[in-house]
């Protein structure tokens, strides 16, 4: 089976569906090279930026450890008609969180911690805000519970505090938006959903706490 072919038919299998394929008359730009045997792909993928109206998406896929796709496809500014090249950025967003957890578990490895050690034999430079008491159940939250999004935080109950800068900041007498350490001084002061490890909870500060470890 070509290269093209057998990529396209790997994502096939990570996205579960099969988009409808770009017609000539869609007003999608795409960047970088390309040729007849990858052409699968570049159907797969402007098909998928279709279907869900995204933006623009820049896609590179590496086939025994050697690049062999790079393309852009969409707008990277749609107002000023810019579109998205191979190389442009994108915010990483929660992809940070695998690339920390590697890094929390290298220092595990390295015996420099324990993944049941309790968090806050790392942030000891932390106190809740002014006027503000901690939880006490903060003292059971685990590195382990961290990385597992066990720590006692549930987005669906009391909302998710890494998208509440501004509000955070104005609380700590601080400009917006309010830096990663505001924010876990402000949830330092804040009671927590569940008792630590008794439950899964999607949680992004969790994962802002590990940034710190």
């Amino acid at each position: 089976m070509p290269l093209g072919r057998r990529l396209c038919w790997q994502l096939l299998l990570v996205l579960g569906f099969l988009p409808p394929l770009a017609s000539a008359g869609d007003q999608i730009p795409s960047t970088g090279h390309t040729t007849p045997e990858v052409r699968p792909l570049d159907e797969l993928i402007l098909g998928f930026v279709r279907k869900h109206e995204i933006p623009g998406v820049a896609v590179a896929v590496a086939y025994r450890g050697k690049l062999v796709y790079a393309r852009g496809f969409g707008w990277a500014d749609r107002q000023n008609q810019v579109p998205v090249q191979p190389h442009s950025l994108f915010r990483l967003a929660s992809v940070s969180k695998p690339i920390t957890a590697a890094a929390v578990l290298k220092l595990a490895e390295q015996g420099k911690l324990r993944l049941d050690d309790p968090v806050l034999k790392y942030l000891g430079c932390f106190s809740p805000l002014p006027g503000r008491r901690m939880d006490r159940r903060w003292h059971k939250i685990t590195l382990r519970h961290l990385l597992q999004h066990r720590g006692g935080w549930d987005r669906t109950l009391s909302g998710d505090c890494m998208f509440r800068q501004v509000e955070i900041a104005l609380a700590a007498g601080e400009p917006p938006p309010a830096r990663p350490q505001t924010v876990i001084r402000f949830m330092l002061g804040w009671p927590l959903d569940f008792r630590p490890g008794e439950r899964y909870a999607y949680s992004n500060f969790g994962y802002c706490l590990l940034g710190r470890v």
